[in-house]
């Protein structure tokens, strides 16, 4: 008989992982581990990771809805595959969450084009860094490549 045990970490007042587990017995046989945000007083979900539809996948709906392949997690349990991703979503949503709040914004100015890939140069406050650099990619993919801009890492 399969159960499903659900439940939330918070990760700041505005941000939660919501964890879900279908287990038969003691095994996870099915997980989603849910990052969503309070925005402008409005839940978005942001970042998604789950073994639904059959296979391991992730969703950035910063990027759109759309279910991304991940590598299968071969030999290793599904508990120590839900533990590396809550520890990445626990290491990385606040970078999400910026990604997610700022590409309707940079979309509806007309920086983002289909097919050109943009560069942008944002005053982010990050430790001690001034600049964050994005770089995003037609479909709207960002990533942060302090490489990319030498001397502003």
């Amino acid at each position: 008989m399969t159960r499903v045990k659900q439940f939330s970490i918070a990760l700041t007042s505005e941000d939660s992982l919501d964890v879900t587990l279908s287990l038969e017995g003691n095994e996870v046989i099915k997980f989603a581990l849910n990052y969503r945000s309070k925005i402008d007083g409005t839940w978005h979900e942001i970042y998604r990771v789950d073994n639904a539809h059959g296979f391991l996948h992730e969703q950035k709906f910063w990027r759109g809805w759309e279910p991304l392949r991940l590598k299968s997690h071969g030999e290793r349990s599904l508990n120590s595959v839900i533990v590396e991703y809550k520890k990445r979503v626990e290491s990385n949503f606040e970078r999400y969450k910026n990604y997610y709040d700022l590409l309707p914004t940079l979309k509806g100015w007309g920086f983002l084009r289909e097919g050109h890939a943009v560069m942008l140069l944002l005053p982010f406050n990050v430790g001690n860094q001034g600049v964050e650099v994005i770089v995003a990619d037609g479909n709207g993919e960002p990533a942060r490549r302090p490489e990319m801009a030498p001397g502003i890492a």
